[in-house]
């Protein structure tokens, strides 16, 4: 089969590796849509994976083959499945903070999903596997791992029907998080360079921030401001836009530099910092609902889709903003 690897140069290329062989209790899946996401962009930029490193977690397919013992799951069915899968029982997972689980971080899918076929381990069949409906196309089948993710910010924010948020950042995480927090019915503001990301942002009934309109709240300044980008200098600025005892809220590894952050202004305000990496089963389960019943568009999010050996491109074409989304389709 066919996967793009992690290269010495930097680079991902095509390989020729043998299919998985699957145990008791997992799935092969043939991969039909790998969601191209902007941690897979920073692993590569940073080189911080292994050469070999097949990369991709947005995953949306075909089971091609069961193994023994497999009840829920037959050849042909369509599925989406999720790369990491908490033990549900640590000191960790009590508290809901599924990604700081041991196990979380060590499972993962065998390759990942740029890849023309994958196993799935036992666990992930049992937690992490779910069946696309009919009408949902493989494309819009792989953003349920990414719209997990932004469900379980939505409810780590805590916020209040009618509460002000203040969202930087408008790439496929903060126009999912748009349509997230109206469904919620809070009040979204917005910020981005890019013109037609924040006409899309405005179609879903977000206001664009302009400097002052915080001062105009009720509670002078946002509940909640949101950065799904940026660097420290960016994060000082928020001090300036949040209400007192309101949110800072970190989706996003922000791009490293020197800035100081007034650290006193949050113990003098009272600010709490939130911050949401990852996802849990149960986010999954709700995030497809979400897609079933249409409550959230993911069609608009799609700039463009790429074959497996067009991945680099893709990840230069997101790199420079060329387009804000790709999916990989196999």
């Amino acid at each position: 089969m066919r996967v793009a690897a992690f290269q010495s140069d930097g680079l991902l290329k095509i390989e020729e590796r043998d299919l998985p062989k699957i145990g008791p209790g997992e799935l092969l899946l043939k991969v039909q849509a790998c969601g191209l996401c902007g941690t897979d962009i920073l692993k590569v930029q940073k080189r911080s994976i292994p050469v070999g490193t097949v990369l991709g977690h947005e995953v949306a397919g075909v089971i091609a083959q069961v193994g023994a013992g497999v009840k829920n799951f037959k050849e042909g069915d369509r599925v989406m499945v999720a790369h990491h899968v908490p033990c549900g029982e640590c000191h960790f997972c009590r508290h809901k903070n599924f990604s700081m689980c041991a196990q979380f971080k060590e499972t993962n899918l065998d390759p990942g999903g740029f890849a023309e076929f994958l196993r799935i381990p036992e666990k992930h069949v049992t937690a992490t596997t779910l069946k696309i409906p009919e009408g949902l196309s493989f494309e819009e089948a792989s953003f349920t791992e990414p719209i997990a993710c932004c469900l379980r910010a939505v409810h780590r924010s805590a916020l209040l029907p009618g509460d002000s948020v203040l969202i930087i950042g408008l790439g496929s995480i903060g126009l999912i998080l748009t349509q997230l927090f109206r469904h919620f019915s809070m009040q979204v503001f917005v910020t981005d360079l890019m013109e037609d990301r924040k006409n899309l942002a405005k179609e879903w009934g977000a206001t664009l921030f302009e400097p002052g309109i915080e001062k105009r709240l009720a509670a002078g300044g946002f509940d909640m401001v949101l950065l799904t980008a940026g660097n420290g200098g960016l994060l000082n600025r928020t001090l300036k836009w949040v209400r007192p005892g309101g949110k800072i809220h970190l989706f996003s590894h922000l791009s490293e530099d020197q800035s100081p952050f007034d650290v006193n202004s949050i113990y003098h305000r009272e600010l709490e910092v939130v911050a949401t990496y990852s996802s849990s089963p149960q986010d999954l389960k709700e995030a497809m609902n979400f897609l079933e019943t249409k409550k959230i568009d993911v069609k608009k999010l799609i700039s463009a889709s790429f074959p497996l050996e067009k991945l680099q491109e893709a990840i230069e074409k997101m790199s420079l903003k060329k387009i804000m989304k790709g999916i990989i389709q196999l």
